[in-house]
């Protein structure tokens, strides 16, 4: 009996032990705190400039696209400009053909009275 009770105060030295060495590790020292704290404030500093880093990437990268769309804006608007001009100036070139057509006909073409032998040539039989 006597080496159950010692087998038993043995046993419940070692829970005991351990215990406290599950307990030492949940209990850190304070400057262990400290050094955590100070830890995650630099971590956080750490993300909040790199989120301010990426803002700013991204806002130049917005600038950069705004620019370029802008640039290719105006290359697009020289371009129309210059084929309306082309196509103002082919109209033009075309007006005027047609008008010395028109006024070849006028003056060349359709001067001329018909002579009888041209009405005559219509309805020549009858029924």
């Amino acid at each position: 009996m006597a080496e159950q009770r010692l087998a038993w105060a043995q046993k419940q030295s070692m829970v005991h032990a351990e215990m406290q060495a599950g307990l030492t590790g949940l209990l850190e020292p304070p400057q262990t705190l400290h050094q955590a704290q100070v830890t995650q404030h630099q971590e956080r500093q750490r993300q909040e400039e790199e989120e301010q880093w990426w803002e700013a990437e991204w806002a130049a990268q917005r600038q950069a696209a705004a620019r370029e769309g802008l640039a290719l804006e105006e290359l697009e608007s020289r371009i129309r400009r210059g084929l309306r001009r082309a196509l103002d100036c082919f109209n033009r070139q075309l007006a005027e053909e047609q008008r010395a057509q028109q006024q070849h006909l006028n003056r060349d073409i359709y001067t001329s009275m018909p002579i009888v032998q041209y009405h005559l040539q219509f309805s020549t039989s009858s029924r």
